[in-house]
């Protein structure tokens, strides 16, 4: 069972006025915010897939002051986030496998053959690496390439600030001293703090110029509903919360891990949630698909227990 709340709404209304009815929902929701918001005093819209969220922010970004946190992220930052994944998560085959992309010496053909013994022989990309180096799979400048993935990756799952800036330094835009003492307070950090966070703040320390802005606070977050783990708004909208996306085509033990996604997204909210879905979608729009469920709001929502109002 769902946890008792202040008394939601449900609000069921045509998809011709969904643009008009969530933007004004929202302009007044933030004329009532007060002069200086909490983080937690705002809003936030959850929604159970990307398309849906992008489909939404695109029709309210221009009504509405809006954010999200999916922002494009360049080749740098990515590499390092990459890297301290493995870090913070040591020896993950994975991660290795996605940093073996950074080394250009590593021709395609050899990527591949690490790839392919990683897959045959249950071995990491490490092991693949270094097997192939020894039996002469390597050759020329692909030798010092696999032999720099290899140092890099065991660096990184070794968690000593020191081995990490040697082989990171240059990834930086701080100095190695710098780069060593907030290394060591990330690791201490790990345990008391959620990891893509700790990732995030060290990233934007040791790469600042690709740190985002303070996001407004009397602006709208937009957010997939995995994203919004600890986190807490005064308000939480689920727009378009038709039975076609939650849970959509999910079968078996799957279902049961979308009615947690459901449960995640209804508790954030401290005082209040708005729940739509329309009675019909344009034509050819991106959300317009013939699934099971269409127009149907989410089979979660009476589980929630929560009052309905219809609105046509």
């Amino acid at each position: 069972m769902f946890p008792e709340k202040r008394q939601p709404w449900l609000t069921r209304i045509q998809h011709l006025l969904i643009d008009e009815y969530l933007g004004q929902f929202l302009v007044n929701s933030i004329s009532r915010l007060p002069d200086n918001p909490r983080p937690r005093d705002g809003m936030v819209c959850l929604f159970p897939t990307t398309v849906s969220l992008r489909f939404y922010y695109e029709k309210l970004c221009e009504e509405v002051p809006c954010y999200t946190s999916r922002h494009e992220i360049g080749d740098a930052r990515r590499r390092l986030i990459q890297a301290f994944s493995l870090c913070a998560r040591p020896r993950q085959r994975f991660v290795e496998r996605l940093l073996l992309e950074y080394f250009s010496g590593i021709w395609p053909r050899h990527k591949r053959a690490i790839v392919d013994m990683v897959m045959q022989m249950d071995v990491s990309p490490i092991e693949a690496c270094q097997v192939l180096i020894a039996n002469g799979g390597l050759t020329g400048q692909a030798v010092e390439a696999g032999e720099s993935f290899i140092a890099l990756s065991q660096a990184l799952s070794s968690r000593i600030p020191e081995l990490i800036a040697d082989r990171i330094e240059a990834w930086t835009e701080i100095d190695r001293q710098d780069l060593v003492d907030i290394l060591n307070s990330f690791l201490s950090s790990l345990e008391d703090m959620d990891q893509e966070e700790a990732i995030s703040n060290l990233c934007d320390a040791v790469l600042p110029s690709t740190a985002r802005s303070p996001d407004d606070s009397r602006s709208v977050l937009f957010l997939t509903m995995h994203g919004a783990k600890g986190l807490t708004k005064h308000t939480v909208i689920m727009p378009g919360l038709e039975d076609a996306w939650l849970p959509g085509t999910s079968t078996g033990s799957d279902l049961e891990e979308r009615r947690r996604l459901f449960y995640v997204a209804f508790t954030r909210a401290t005082d209040q949630i708005l729940i739509t879905h329309p009675l019909n979608r344009a034509r050819g729009g991106p959300l317009n698909y013939n699934y099971p469920g269409r127009s149907v709001v989410s089979r979660y929502v009476e589980d929630s227990g929560i009052g309905t109002r219809y609105q046509g």
